[in-house]
């Protein structure tokens, strides 16, 4: 079977031979350009110079001085903005998810190139002759609710009334959080790339110097994406290659087809269509296995490698994972008759039991932590507990488990910090913070010493079973969205990992607080705690290894443009495939359509 890619690379090389240094391929994401190399090495077989490899944001932002901004950055300015527009007095805790819903709206305004002017007034307008709010997802209503205070879930026209209000300010607040990010040399995506078309039509923009811009395996495009595609395309600078097949582009009702037939009609696709008739034309042979359990589905793995047959060609075959909170899992069932895998997600930060930590000395220190009269501190003894029987805690500081073990048999509810601080680790923990960036600087100093004790595997009895259950009490932490860890999975970690998951939350934690520090906003410890979730449950740890070589491991969109022989598709269910969906506009998206 010759893939997208392959004929991709195919054309390409036949079209520019050794000139393809002045090519620049553009994918939608990184991982399809390993494989395109492959297939370009593999038809000259010889040294080339390969093509310039882009994705769609490096090539918006390789023609201009703007730098995007983290999220944090980005809602801490908006913050101030808005708090001046709108001369409201809100906490920075109270404004961060409304901050990340404007936020939102903003990017998708921009990059859909819509009239903001108009489609604001048209918003406030809509708003103020109808008495629904329909167009919210329940998340965001929840999210408006709770920033603007609490409102009889009966009466919605209270809650659009403070709604239309904050309306009222929005292209003030678009306005200025605009020109305060420039004049800081800083943007989100959507400014970014508006920015970067203008100075096009202008003439100010630095221009593309490559010969030819391939745009290679794209679907759904934005205004941006389809102003920079028609440009290139007008000075005879693109080409373009599209990924699909006849078999639903064929029937105008079908869903799947639904934006690729407008994208051949406006950008012409430089393969022949002959070639994209792989599911009509090739059989097909397509199991469905029911599965009482996620885990369940993991242990069927070596079931259905066994039954592929030999030869087996493991960069043929593909274990796509629905929900890549599997991965574990997935990784504990690989049988050791597979000599080489990839695994291109990374592996998720906040499954590791570093991250889990992180979580426990947050809730210690923004629920845990009391004062008597004279200015002493405790700790309660539900959240002190978590934490001392923490297997990185218990083999990195030698005081841990007798401490933990006199305060079960003692009965010790709330222990003060001279209790708890028998070594320079749990003085570390166990040392009172009051605000988020002292919080910030004990969590970084407690990675440290962890990296400093090395971090090893665990042992056995280093790891907490349930008979070292947290004391029975009706308020107890809720665990029911924290990772948990069997003894399997953390004894299979090895050093590396560790130490790189350690490393990683630090980082993560520096980046929080450089980010707070430099916003100038106050933030609470469970704000923190918040924040700082949020950041770990995106971040990722990479596996080193060859991209293209042995049984590839991936998430779902990774799967974009590449194909294989034999696919394993876990977790396919509705809460998973699709999963849901992010980032709804808080106005009908009608109004964007309309505008841009």
């Amino acid at each position: 079977m010759e893939s997208f890619l392959y004929l991709t690379a195919k054309d390409l090389y036949t079209t520019y031979g050794d000139q393809l240094a002045d090519v620049a391929v553009i994918f939608p994401n990184n991982r399809a350009r390993h494989f395109f190399s492959e297939h370009l090495y593999k038809l000259a077989g010889k040294p080339v110079w390969t093509p310039s490899f882009l994705t769609i944001q490096h090539l918006f932002r390789s023609q201009t001085q703007l730098q995007v901004a983290d999220t944090l950055t980005l809602v801490a300015r908006l913050y101030r903005i808005y708090l001046e527009v709108s001369g409201r007095n809100e906490s920075f805790d109270a404004f961060y998810l409304w901050g990340e819903m404007l936020l939102s709206d903003f990017d998708d305004v921009d990059k859909n190139l819509a009239d903001a002017t108009q489609l604001f007034r048209n918003i406030k307008e809509q708003a103020a002759f109808t008495d629904t709010l329909e167009h919210l997802s329940e998340e965001q209503e929840s999210t408006i609710r709770r920033f603007f205070g609490h409102f009889d879930p009966e009466r919605k026209t209270e809650l659009k009334q403070r709604f239309i209000e904050n309306w009222n300010h929005l292209m003030q607040v678009y306005t200025a959080f605009r020109t305060q990010l420039e004049a800081e040399g800083l943007a989100y995506e959507g400014l970014l790339n508006r920015r970067v078309l203008e100075r096009l039509k202008k003439g100010e923009a630095p221009g593309f110097d490559k010969t030819t811009y391939a745009f290679v395996g794209f679907n759904v495009l934005n205004q941006c994406e389809k102003v920079l595609f028609n440009h290139l395309q007008q000075t005879g600078k693109a080409l373009f290659y599209w990924d699909y097949d006849h078999s639903y582009l064929s029937v105008s009702q079908h869903e799947a087809g639904r934006f690729m037939r407008q994208n051949l009609a406006d950008f012409p696709n430089r393969l022949d269509k002959s070639l994209f008739n792989t599911f009509t034309d090739k059989p097909k042979r397509i199991n469905l296995v029911a599965s009482a359990t996620e885990n369940a589905q993991a242990r069927y793995i070596p079931n259905w490698l066994e039954g592929l047959g030999e030869p087996l060609i493991l960069q043929e075959t593909a274990i796509v994972l629905g929900n890549e909170n599997l991965l574990l899992p997935v990784l504990h069932s690989i049988p050791d008759t597979v000599s080489e895998l990839n695994v291109t997600m990374g592996f998720p930060l906040n499954l590791a039991p570093v991250s889990n930590l992180v979580v426990r000395i947050c809730q210690l220190h923004a629920n845990g932590l009391t004062t008597n009269k004279q200015g002493q501190a405790f700790f309660h003894y539900r959240y002190v507990q978590p934490i001392l029987q923490h297997p990185l805690i218990k083999r990195a500081s030698p005081e841990a488990p007798s401490v933990e073990r006199s305060l079960r048999d003692r009965n010790v509810f709330r222990a003060s910090a001279e209790q708890l601080s028998k070594d320079s680790l749990l003085r570390l923990l166990f040392t009172p913070t009051s605000d988020s960036l002292s919080l910030a600087t004990t969590l970084m100093n407690v990675m440290t010493a962890l990296a400093e004790k090395g971090c090893h595997p665990f042992e056995k009895d280093a790891i907490p079973t349930e008979k070292d259950a947290i004391p029975t009490e009706k308020d107890a932490i809720p665990t029911e969205r924290m990772p948990s860890f069997s003894k399997e999975e953390v004894e299979a970690e090895e050093d590396p990992l560790m130490q790189e998951s350690v490393f990683q939350v630090y980082t993560v934690v520096s980046h929080v607080r450089d980010a707070l520090e430099k916003g100038v906003v106050e933030v609470g410890l469970p704000m923190f705690q918040t924040l700082l979730q949020r950041v770990l449950s995106v971040t990722a740890i990479p596996f080193s290894g060859e991209p293209v070589r042995g049984l590839q491991i991936m998430g779902l969109l990774e799967t974009r443009n590449l194909d294989f022989k034999n696919v394993l598709l876990l977790s396919v269910t509705k809460a998973c495939c699709p999963g849901k969906a992010a980032n709804f506009p808080s106005y009908p998206t009608t109004y964007v359509k309309a505008l841009g």
